[in-house]
């Protein structure tokens, strides 16, 4: 297993909590690019920094609860519409549907990015 750096959220607090426009950007480029595939790792613990030649990279880490979101037996097929699923994660970062019970979506994992996002834009202890 690769050394890795710190998570953002380790990142945040070094940096006083307080994250310009421009990093929050830089990162949501990345982050964006990163979650294409998954679901339930939109919180800032899973999101760490690479370390030495990679210090400026995001890596997305605890991949327990991740999947794709297409059929194994027919890659274009999406995953389908399934209620009473169980939730794991953090409720903070959590899409509304997925807080409800619903299966995962690329919908979902875009919007608990974008609470991710905006945590770092507005969240002051």
């Amino acid at each position: 297993m690769e050394l890795m750096g710190p998570s953002l959220e380790e990142l945040f607090g070094y940096c006083e909590r307080r994250f310009t426009m421009k990093t929050v950007l830089m990162l949501a480029d990345q982050m964006i690019e990163r979650i294409q595939c998954l679901h339930e790792t939109g919180f800032p613990d899973n999101f760490v920094m690479g370390v030495e030649h990679s210090s400026c990279m995001v890596f997305i880490i605890n991949m327990k609860y991740a999947f794709c979101y297409h059929s194994d037996r027919q890659p274009a097929q999406h995953v389908s519409y399934r209620e009473n699923q169980e939730f794991h994660g953090s409720p903070y970062f959590a899409s509304l549907n997925r807080q409800l019970g619903t299966v995962g979506s690329r919908r979902d994992d875009l919007e608990s990015l974008l609470y991710v996002l905006l945590y770092f834009l507005r969240y002051r202890y």
